[in-house]
């Protein structure tokens, strides 16, 4: 039983490593190149596969039901969402949203991270005067580094 706690550790952290590099990169390539291609988020979706075939062998009608929440929020974030913000930022929430869901089976961490990316991003923009009338930006700037750091805090202080 500890051997299976320990290898269930070591994966939970290699995930959440995983997902921190990735999250890393795209904030890079966002901010310097204003575009993150779809190569950057290939590892995180195989190690997210593989974790999931495991559970699935493992734990059978819990993996099922969190493939069941993934899809959903896949789904949304992909045909609703992408379309308020670019499919690079949709990608970064759904990873994130994976991670979220594998780790507590619950769609609430995916939105309140989405609502706290959000947030963060309107008060940083109209600190800067870089909103208009029409509660649009003024000039687009990078979303991912906000998706970043708003995972990070969901994860530090929700997830623990």
């Amino acid at each position: 039983m500890a051997e299976v706690n320990t290898a269930t550790s070591i994966l939970r952290a290699l995930g959440v490593i995983l997902l921190i590099l990735t999250l890393l990169v795209a904030s890079v390539r966002d901010l310097k190149h204003k575009e993150v291609e779809r190569i950057v988020w290939l590892p995180a979706c195989i190690f997210y596969g593989i974790r999931f075939i495991c559970l699935i062998k493992t734990a059978g009608r819990e993996a099922c039901f969190c493939l069941t929440l993934i899809i959903v929020y896949g789904l949304m974030q992909e045909a609703l969402f992408s379309k308020f913000y670019g499919r690079a930022d949709s990608h970064a929430f759904l990873i994130c949203g994976i991670y979220f869901i594998y780790l507590k089976q619950d769609l609430t961490y995916c939105f309140m991270h989405m609502t706290f990316s959000f947030l963060i991003l309107t008060v940083r923009q109209l600190y800067k005067g870089n909103v208009g009338k029409n509660f649009a930006l003024i000039e687009p700037v990078a979303f991912i580094p906000y998706i970043f750091f708003s995972f990070s805090f969901v994860y530090l202080f929700c997830c623990f």
